[in-house]
C-alpha cells in the first residue's frame, strides 16, 4: 500500500515537469543569444574593415 501511495504522489508531483520546462526555455534563450551575438560580431567586424579600408589603412 505504501508503494502505491508513493507512486501516486510522484505521478501528481509537477515540480520536475516545471523544472524541465524552465531548462528548455533557458536553452532556447541562450541559443538565441548566441546567434544574435555571433551575427552582431560578424556585422561589426565587416563595418570596421570597411571603415579601415575607406581611411586607407591596411586591416
Amino acid at each position: 500500500m505504501k508503494l502505491w501511495k508513493l507512486l501516486n504522489q510522484l505521478r501528481k508531483d509537477e515540480d520536475g515537469a516545471a523544472m524541465a520546462e524552465y531548462v528548455v526555455l533557458l536553452g532556447l534563450i541562450v541559443g538565441a543569444l548566441v546567434l544574435v551575438i555571433t551575427n552582431f560580431t560578424t556585422v561589426l567586424q565587416h563595418k570596421f574593415t570597411s571603415v579601415c579600408a575607406a581611411l586607407g589603412g591596411s586591416c
